[in-house]
């Protein structure tokens, strides 16, 4: 298209002479299209020459992808560790849910030993001195006391394996938190990736 601002006519169709002079500018219609590349980068491959008319969507040009695919290589091996963390952690998640029926069972069985020890003792004591050695009670007194001390480790050993299980919660939710960021680094790779391919917009 021709836009001039001024037009001045400097002489007639019949002499042969310039019918107009005008001064404005050239543009082309429709207006350029730049394609830029969202990346940084090296070009590789150019696919088109310059003028050359092209579809939307057609590739122009390759940019060298070594350092984004090894990114994208590097951000999905980073993911799938964290994954394998996680899965560690819920296995012995498990193990330590096991360990705790067992220390609790442990526990109900020191406390019912303790309980008949203590009974025992109790008997001796109301009987008359007479009718009981008092090696025998001697010994149940020291029968309840070794009961306590068996439950003590019972119960101290079934909270230690609750309170396990409770850090390694903690700690796969940490696990499932890092695997979330781990799959973001992912496709923000992979975009990147995508990217090193210019298309005609």
């Amino acid at each position: 298209s021709d836009s001039a601002e001024s037009a001045v006519a400097t002489g007639s169709a019949t002499s042969g002479g310039m019918l107009f002079q005008a001064s404005g500018w050239i543009e082309p219609d429709p207006l350029p299209i730049k394609a830029t590349s969202l990346v940084d980068g090296v070009v590789e491959t150019v696919k088109v020459l310059e003028g050359q008319a092209v579809k939307k969507g057609e590739t122009l040009a390759i940019l060298i992808s070594e350092d984004a695919r090894l990114t994208l290589a590097t951000a999905e091996q980073n993911h799938l560790t964290l994954q394998s963390s996680r899965d560690s952690h819920l296995a012995a998640i498990d193990s330590a849910r096991k360990k705790l029926e067992g220390t609790q069972a442990m526990a109900k069985s020191a406390e019912t030993l303790r309980d008949e020890a203590a009974d025992r003792l109790t008997r001796f004591e109301g009987l008359s001195s007479r009718s009981v050695p008092e090696q025998e009670i001697v010994s149940a007194r020291l029968r309840v006391a070794r009961e306590d001390a068996q439950l003590l480790v019972a119960t101290a050993s079934s909270a230690e394996a609750g309170a396990e299980i409770e850090r390694l919660q903690l700690e796969t939710r940490v696990k499932e938190n890092e695997i979330r960021a781990a799959a973001i680094e992912v496709e923000k790779a992979k975009l990147i990736l995508t990217r090193t391919v210019i298309t005609a917009p």
